[in-house]
């Protein structure tokens, strides 16, 4: 029998592997790169079209170029009053996401409610889909999101884990303002708040005016069109330290 060099096919099989992971990763770089030269710049263009008419006010945006400025993996952590106001958080990072792949701002979107639609397509390449009950696929995106940490990448997180009409009196919080919000953080996205000196975490607050008024998908489409002549406030806070949160 001849002999048969199984340390050679080995090493093949991992060369071609390899050069798979090598070219799929290629492959993705640059079909992000061109949907944030494409759509991204749409979005980033209309996002200074409308802070330039009054339509959107951003206030402390310096807290963010100095978050930039210092290189660490940024994560915003923001209320979620509707469906208007995701876009437009991302686009806080125009145009420097045009120039650094690392600040392409990665969104976590309900994977049935959103990733999974056939419209969605576009900003698949920088979301993290979450299946909200499945144990084993939410582990699994918590380890994509402390990637993107690694990376020094940027995040935008919905701490209520959902829109805020959506919730129950009695999972709502209050402040004393009578500002209410949905929700804490869960133990998973705790963790990634180990180490406050990689990560900055800046809570961002929105005030849409019921720019796209929320619909119970019961009493018809989810969907309204934006009503565009009422102003949205997007105030960003200073950095926080949640690595001693408790849960």
């Amino acid at each position: 029998m001849a002999n048969i060099d199984f340390s050679a096919q080995i090493m093949a099989a991992r060369m071609k592997i390899s050069r798979t992971a090598v070219w799929s990763s290629l492959k993705s770089a640059i079909a992000l790169m061109l949907i944030m030269w494409t759509v991204g710049n749409f979005i980033g263009l209309s996002f200074c079209f409308l802070r330039l008419t009054g339509r959107i006010k951003v206030r402390n945006a310096g807290i963010l170029r100095k978050a930039i400025a210092q290189k660490k993996a940024i994560v915003l952590i923001c209320n979620h009053p509707s469906l208007w106001e995701p876009p437009w958080l991302s686009a806080l990072f125009f145009p420097f996401y045009l120039f650094s792949a690392r600040l392409i701002p990665v969104s976590t979107p309900d994977k049935k409610n959103y990733y999974d639609k056939c419209w969605y397509w576009v900003a698949r390449p920088a979301s993290i889909p979450i299946e909200r009950g499945n144990h084993r696929e939410e582990v699994k995106a918590l380890r994509m999101m402390g990637k993107v940490i690694e990376r020094r990448g940027v995040m935008v997180l919905f701490a209520e884990g959902g829109r805020t009409f959506k919730g129950t009196p009695e999972a709502m919080r209050y402040s004393l303002s009578g500002r209410k919000i949905r929700r804490f953080f869960k133990e998973g996205i705790r963790r990634l708040a180990a180490d406050p000196d990689q990560v900055a975490f800046i809570p961002v607050w929105t005030e849409d005016g019921k720019v796209m008024p929320n619909r119970d998908r019961v009493s018809g489409f989810g969907l309204s069109f934006p009503r565009i002549w009422r102003q949205t406030i997007i105030t960003i806070g200073e950095q926080v330290d949640l690595s001693g949160t408790q849960p």
